[in-house]
């Protein structure tokens, strides 16, 4: 199961990236039969959404156990934020054991933590960081994320039309454009 060979994978797929070619490829990498993506009324202020594994319980719904990898997100999210949890929180099938959440209250514990200020972070912390670095990498191929930067250092294209070409929130656009970038998406390829 790696990481590399989806992001390789979405290296030579056309912009947006369509999670219809995504979620296959991911499937087959994982070695998961389905993967359900549940809208629900969570509320976003400290949560857009989340991923549960098969048999955990899903938070807020009781009686309610994932028979699949599951996204919840929420259905208040528009097209773009939505889709970007959805691909950040696939992300998870990606995480080692030591990362994995077990608990109600080990579920409570990380979204304090993530709402908190960035002191040391659990390992479940550091998952949602590199899930987001992966979900970065997977919706922007590398050659358009390099036509994106000189064509942003041109002044020739806003960070609002990027992130409508990728169908991403503009708020993480910059991210795209980090310093440490290729550093950030090279330490996250194992």
């Amino acid at each position: 199961m790696s990481y590399a060979a989806l992001h390789a994978y979405c290296q030579q797929l056309p912009i947006p990236v369509s999670r219809k070619r995504l979620y296959p490829k991911l499937k087959e990498l994982c070695g998961v039969d389905n993967l359900k993506v549940y809208k629900t009324g969570i509320s976003t202020e400290k949560l857009l959404g989340f991923f549960v594994r098969p048999g955990e319980g899903i938070a807020g719904l009781p009686n309610l156990t994932a028979a699949a990898p599951t996204i919840v997100v929420s259905r208040s999210l528009n097209y773009c934020w939505e889709r970007f949890v959805c691909i950040k929180e696939m992300m998870h099938l990606f995480d080692d054991e030591l990362q994995k959440l077990g608990t109600a209250e080990e579920f409570e514990s990380l979204i304090t933590e993530m709402i908190g200020p960035l002191l040391n972070r659990s390992l479940a912390g550091e998952s949602e960081v590199i899930a987001f670095w992966r979900a970065m990498g997977i919706m922007c191929p590398e050659a358009q994320r390099q036509e994106f930067h000189r064509l942003r250092d041109a002044k020739k294209i806003t960070d609002l039309q990027i992130a409508q070409n990728l169908r991403m929130p503009e708020l993480h656009v910059p991210s795209l454009f980090d310093p440490n970038y290729k550093v950030f998406i090279t330490r996250i390829m194992g």
